[in-house]
């Protein structure tokens, strides 16, 4: 059965790889199946792969032309896309496969963007949700279809940054935070690519448009961008690097130039930032003819834009066949080179291999999914939840909304009934037909209960030239604009409420549609105000793409609701909310400014150095508009609810070193909800001395759902050790200062709610003896060597070296000395901390224990010394070198393999590429600020990593972000480490319950995703910001397993940082269990390696190949072997207390299969070898016979 099965894998579609700890396997045998075709292609077939051509209109334009055929046939076409219906595309690929020289399958493409037959949101709307749950549900239901209709490559998602809402394309895109962006590029990445594309219904995401094409000049579609590599990095290239972490298969150039250069020919873009620095290694496809384009920016003609194209990293040209007509030609001149072609080609075959189509050409080709997965129940059903959840209650006067299902109420406006347009852009693969339009789904929703009268109201412009261009290929019926008001005037007379279905229609936003005014057009406007002149209650209902300038509408209408474009099940959805079925929750993701000469408007601008004192006024020589206030109409963040809370503040109560608090919590709104309390304190400050913040999160807790009118009493308790400062200058410890701290409740971090007084009589402070309660050992400096030569702000004198502690640096270029002594690999020496006078401790002993008999022992038993005498120097060298997802079994004490997965959102197996169902990300899951669910959430991935047979756990991340700009900060909980430490500790202690160890990570000063990177910091800062989290992880969470980061604490690696693994981690806080590295890829990224790491207190390296850094240098010498000795003992000390020795499993640690695999693995690539080429050729045979 074993051999059968070994033969299956080789066999099935070459793209199974063997299970064992080098997870290599799966990129060998692409690589071998790659070559392999490749040596059989001539060079017209290699140009033919880098063609992408159009393949004629979308829904009923033909494909199957002679020459387009033909091309087929002599695998001159890489792809096509706008190709829908499963039958023509089936075509295609049987030309392709059965009917060429070497039967390489077609990538087939479309834009589906938010919804294929089933339409969602708008990408911008969806932003709204701050769900990306929801979005994620979104590109999986997209993907399903998609695929089911034989699509396997979709161009989506759109992640560029917008400031500018006179930019038509802001309405593909997730707003102006590159945070959120991020988090929301992430989400459609695994939604649509899913299980890495191994599925039927999993096709390849394309990220677009690469780059910074959403900064265009003036807001105007195709123009110039011009921007310093300072703003690149820290506000708009965030969300494209994010996508490339989530593991996007192929990526898309922009348009417009970077630099002074079109990014389709911009080989720094394209390579050395997006292929070299970030790692991407898929594909990468122009936009649709930009290679043919460049001759209009002035560039190049299509010969030479070919070439350089290519040079810069451009793999495949769209529509352009420039590279299929030119490339040829410029070889001989020798003007490119074959290794060039070769690179593109190979990546244009690596994604059809990923998407398994060389194993199954007709994957995507299912007639019966094409019956049963297009605009399912259960997708609508999906899609209206989700358009309920995007709604933002921009105003609510006297709670208007929700209505009542009673009287009458006129619905009037274009937008009412305009089925065409419910979905908004780029949705040409739906039938409109199916949809409901919101006249309908108000009906419905209202039965007999309401009357509903309706009348249009007003054409979308007066003028009709501007509205054909405004409607494009969705026009609405036009009528007489004066008939149309009146009409609407006597509808609404009869009415005893008006809501009115204004905005923009579906085509002005989205590409080629930029605005110079952001008003509501003018008929509309019109109509409008004539409808608030007639006294009656009016509800806004309103239609975009963009933010709006909605002054007038602000300042004289009762309610607005943004319902953006809320998909194919928009009529439904809006009547929900409007009738309170559903309470709106949607946040803005991008400002709404009260003026277009405010834009770009966003809110994290940086500071100017003559602010505005006082935004009601004009104020001479600061930074303000004569006419207009610098504040946005409705900022970042901003939405309403039908619901409101209030909180009560009881007495403070001190015992046994703990401040105990009761808050009363009511909801006193109409609807049910939950709050969150907030508790911070504000220190005592003496100028000059120790810093701290005014406000400080100390403890918060989440109510129960609370119905209208009911209470709760909330219990807050916590520390008052915890209110100690860092003292890195004086006492060189944590000092609790004699005064006033003010406990306060907050609704945010600016609004308090109440305050109460508590009194430090004394200072106190926590050294040597009087250490604090948590800690083993007091706390003292140890991080000194990372202040570096930096100023760091004080509070002293009001902030009096603000300018000098916020310029920015003289040079980026790190100087010496720090250069020269800089901790590499390449000049670091393994002898370093070799004791010659250390003596060998015995190995190899028969003491008869096994690791078993050490479950319940103690850190400090002296049964682990004879345990540890039974390792041999080669078991020691292998767990150590060999820590990549998995500890090593060791038979000489009866440990066996165990398995670690990564996280944090859900548990992947690295080995198949199988993973568990997602859930949110920590940064939601903060959001809550719910220690339960937090503690549940830790419960559900210790559950299925047992299910799934992993023992350890790469999560949660610990970090704390304070910039909106970390790449990973969707893997952290909060900028505040309070909070991160509670949720984080919570998630610890519940996948503890089904015995899993949490690797809290990356251990520290990690924000970003960038290797090598000196953290310069202060004692106090690392202390009581950074290294938080973690803190409380150990001490409350009881965390035995840490991931080391990729950082350097000064000049030196965290991991060859002793104070931070062994002072802190382990002497001061009592940490005890064991330490990993992060990734160890090839020669440990050039810092990392085994010597350094073991001296200073890491155990293991992740790492999934036996290579040179990864072991230690000298493993016979004492001191090697001492140290390679300890770190088993806390890599076992961890295992130990997991599943894999409850006694409750017969077979512990890695299941059999597992076992055999990793036995056999050697087999596997000799066997497999052999076993491609009779598969590729019985495939052949079948094909012939067919």
């Amino acid at each position: 059965m074993k051999i059968r099965n070994l033969i299956s894998c080789a066999l099935c579609g070459l793209t199974l790889f063997a299970c064992s700890p080098s997870g290599g396997g799966k990129d060998r045998e692409m690589d071998r199946f790659i070559t392999d075709l490749m040596d059989r292609m001539t060079l017209r077939e290699k140009l033919g792969q880098l063609n992408l051509p159009s393949g004629g209109d979308l829904v009923t334009g033909s494909v199957m032309n002679g020459e387009l055929s033909d091309m087929i046939r002599k695998q001159e076409i890489g792809g096509f896309f706008n190709v829908k219906g499963i039958q023509k595309i089936n075509a295609l690929q049987h030309l392709a496969v059965e009917e060429s020289r070497l039967k390489i399958p077609l990538l087939v493409g479309a834009d589906v963007i938010h919804g294929y037959e089933t339409i969602f949101p708008i990408p911008l709307a969806l932003s709204c949700s701050w769900d990306t749950l929801a979005v994620e549900r979104m590109a999986r239901i997209s993907a399903i279809e998609a695929s089911a209709d034989g699509i396997n490559w979709t161009f989506s998602p759109m992640v560029d940054i917008c400031r500018d809402a006179r930019w038509g394309r802001i309405a593909e895109g997730n707003g102006e935070d590159p945070y959120l962006g991020s988090l929301m590029a992430k989400a459609y990445v695994r939604g649509y690519q899913g299980n890495n594309m191994q599925g039927n219904d999993e096709i390849l995401a394309c990220v677009k448009h690469f780059a910074l094409y959403g900064a265009s000049e003036s807001g105007r579609d195709y123009n110039t961008v011009d921007m310093s590599r300072l703003r690149m990095y820290n506000e708009y290239l965030a969300p494209y690097k994010a996508a490339v972490d989530a593991g996007v298969g192929s990526i898309m150039s922009s348009f417009n130039i970077v630099d002074g250069i079109p990014a389709t020919a911009n080989k720094w873009l394209l390579t050395d930032l997006l292929r070299n620095e970030w790692g991407f290694g898929g594909l990468l496809v122009t936009d649709y003819n930009s290679i043919a384009e460049m001759s209009s920016h002035g560039v190049a003609p299509l010969k030479e834009a070919s070439i350089r194209a290519l040079q810069a990293g451009t793999d495949m040209d769209m529509v352009s066949c420039g590279f299929l007509n030119t490339l040829e030609e410029s070889l001989k001149e020798k003007k490119i080179t074959e290794k060039q072609i070769n690179t593109a080609c190979r990546r244009v075959l690596e994604a059809k291999y990923k998407l398994g189509l060389f194993s199954n050409p007709y994957k995507y080709c299912d007639a019966l999914r094409a019956k049963e997965k297009l605009y399912t129940p259960e997708h609508r059903s999906a899609a209206r939840a989700i358009a309920a959840e995007t709604f933002v209650l921009l105003k609510n006067d006297n709670k208007l909304l929700p209505l009542e299902q009673k009287g009458r109420i006129a619905l009037i406006g274009p937008m009412a009934d305009a089925r065409n347009n419910m979905c908004g852009m780029w949705s040409m693969t739906c039938t409109p037909s199916r949809h409901r339009t919101l006249l309908e789904g108000i009906r419905a929703a209202a039965g007999d209960k309401a009357e509903i009268l309706y009348a249009k109201g007003s054409n979308i412009y007066y003028d009709a030239e501007t509205e054909k261009a405004a409607t494009g290929i969705r026009p609405l019926e036009r009528g007489d604009n004066r008939e149309l008001l009146d009409e609407a005037l006597r509808m609404a007379s009869r009415s005893d409420i008006i809501v009115a279905a204004l905005g923009e229609c579906a085509e002005m936003s989205g590409e080629s549609a930029s605005r110079t005014s952001l008003e509501i057009p003018d008929a509309q406007q019109d109509l409008l105000k004539a409808l608030v002149k007639t006294g009656k209650p009016v509800v806004l209902l309103l239609f975009t793409g963009r933010p709006l300038v909605l002054n007038w509408e602000d300042a004289n209408v009762h309610s607005i609701l943004n319902v953006w474009f809320g998909g194919s099940e928009t009529g439904d959805a809006v009547a929900d909310v409007l009738f309170g079925k559903i309470t709106p929750s949607g946040k803005l993701t991008t400002t709404f400014p009260r003026s277009v000469g405010q834009l770009p408007l966003f809110y994290n601008h940086l500071n100017t150095g003559r602010p505005d004192p006082d935004n009601h006024v004009f104020n001479r020589y600061a930074g303000n508009y004569l006419d207009e206030s610098n504040e946005p109409l409705y900022p970042f963040g901003y939405g309403l609810s039908y619901t409101e809370f209030e909180q009560k503040m009881g007495e403070l109560e001190e015992k046994d070193g703990q401040i105990s608090v009761d808050v009363e919590v009511t909801n006193t709104g109409d609807e049910a909800g939950k709050d969150v309390v907030e508790v911070y304190y504000n220190p005592p400050y003496t100028n000059g001395e120790i810093e701290k913040s005014s406000t400080n999160l100390i403890e918060f807790e989440k109510t129960n759902l609370l119905q209208p009118g009911e209470s709760q009493t909330v219990t807050v308790t916590f520390s008052i050790e915890d209110m100690a400062s860092y003292d890195e200058n004086n006492a060189k410890a944590y000092v609790l200062e004699k005064g006033d701290y003010v406990i306060s409740i907050n609704s945010d971090s600016h609004t308090v709610l109440d305050q109460k007084t508590y009194t430090a009589d004394d200072d106190v402070v926590y050294k040597e003896e009087n250490k604090r309660v948590s800690d083993d050992t007091a706390a003292t400096n140890v991080f000194e060597d990372a202040k570096g030569d930096v100023t760091y702000l004080s509070r002293a004198d009001h902030f009096a070296n603000y300018e000098e502690a916020t310029k920015a640096p003289a040079s980026a270029e790190l100087g010496e000395p720090y250069v020269s002594e800089y901790h590499l690999n390449k000049n670091f020496d393994k002898t370093t901390y070799l004791n010659d006078k250390d003596k060998m401790p015995t190995t190899g002993a028969d003491n008869g224990l096994t690791l078993a008999d050490m479950r319940d022992a103690d850190y400090d038993d002296p049964r682990w010394e004879k345990l540890l005498d039974q390792l041999t120097v080669d078991e020691m060298s292998n767990m150590i070198a060999m820590a990549g997802y998995q500890t090593a079994a060791m038979d000489s004490v009866g440990k066996v393999g165990t398995l670690d997965f990564d996280g944090p959102a859900a548990i992947n197996n690295n080995f198949t590429g199988v993973g568990s169902i997602g859930f949110p990300i920590e940064v939601v899951i903060a959001s809550t600020w719910n220690k339960n669910l937090a503690q549940t959430w830790g419960e559900c991935m210790g559950k299925i990593s047992q299910e799934m047979g992993a023992e350890g756990w790469y999560a949660p991340g610990m970090n704390t972000h304070r910039t909106a700009f970390g790449a990973r900060n969707y893997e952290y909980f909060s900028e505040d480490g309070v909070l991160s430490g509670n949720m984080g500790a919570k998630a610890v202690e519940g996948a503890r319950k089904y015995g899993v160890y949490s690797y809290i990570k990356h251990f520290a000063m990690y924000e970003g995703n960038a290797k090598m990177v000196s953290v310069w910091s202060n004692e106090q800062a690392i202390r009581e910001i950074y290294l938080k989290p973690f803190e409380i992880s150990v001490k409350q969470g009881g965390a035995n397993a840490v991931m080391v980061s990729w950082s350097f604490l000064g000049d030196k690696w965290t991991g060859e940082s002793s104070n931070l693994m062994k002072t802190v981690l382990r002497d001061e806080w009592g940490f005890r269990g064991m330490a990993l590295t992060d990734f160890f890829r090839n020669n440990g990224h050039g810092f990392m390696n085994a010597d350094a790491a073991l001296a200073n207190g890491v155990d293991a390296m992740l790492s999934t190949f036996n290579g040179e850094e990864n072991n230690v240098a000298n493993p016979e010498h004492p001191t090697s072997v001492l140290q390679m000795r300890n770190a088993c003992k806390n890599v076992m000390y961890t295992v130990v207390s997991s599943w894999a020795y409850d006694g409750k499993h017969k077979e512990t640690g890695m299941e059999n299969w597992k076992k055999a695999a990793i036995g056999i693995d050697v087999v596997i690539v000799l066997f497999m070898a052999g076993m491609e080429v009779l598969a590729i050729r019985g495939y052949k045979k079948r094909k012939n016979a067919e």
